[in-house]
């Protein structure tokens, strides 16, 4: 049986009304996704613990509004259709671009993220740098939007402003 077979045969129907919420996202990778950009809202920064020896790691949740691609856990470079979610590590530069949109509680805002080159910083250090853009318009963080990040606790008050971490 092989791994789609398996994923199939383990999916589960949820009652109607409800949308499923993806807790596996597909990570994009400036160095293997790179030739496509990665469009779409802007829902959340999170932090995230690192992997077996490496330091812990901030990341921007997208919801893609164009197809591109992410790395999955086996490594692999996969599509990643409209309305998946991905992660991308939140470097100096796209936390510099982005940050204050990530923070705001009761909207998203749709964003464009192109890797274009990566420079040396010294013998040791790289980075990326990427082209970026703010689309001029926003949307209420409601909805399918506000499940995830700054909006999830005003939601689930029935309205009401909270503070969110």
């Amino acid at each position: 049986m092989s791994k789609d077979d398996k994923k199939a045969a383990m999916a589960v129907a949820l009652p109607e009304g409800f949308s499923e919420i993806k807790l596996d996202r597909l990570v994009y990778k400036p160095e293997s996704c790179g030739d496509t950009p990665l469009v779409g809202w802007l829902l959340a920064k999170i932090d995230l613990p690192g992997a077996e020896g490496n330091p812990d790691w901030t990341a921007l949740i997208i919801k893609a509004t164009q197809v591109t691609k992410g790395v999955n856990r086996d490594g692999e470079v996969v599509a990643v259709p409209v309305g998946d979610e991905v992660l991308i590590p939140a470097t100096a530069k796209l936390m510099q671009a982005f940050s204050k949109a990530a923070d705001v509680q009761d909207k998203v805002f749709q964003i464009f993220i192109k890797p274009t080159n990566k420079i040396k910083l010294d013998g040791v250090r790289s980075m990326w740098n990427y082209t970026t853009g703010l689309h001029k318009e926003s949307r209420a963080r409601d909805g399918e939007f506000a499940i995830v990040g700054g909006g999830m606790t005003k939601a689930l008050n029935g309205g009401e402003a909270a503070a969110t971490a």
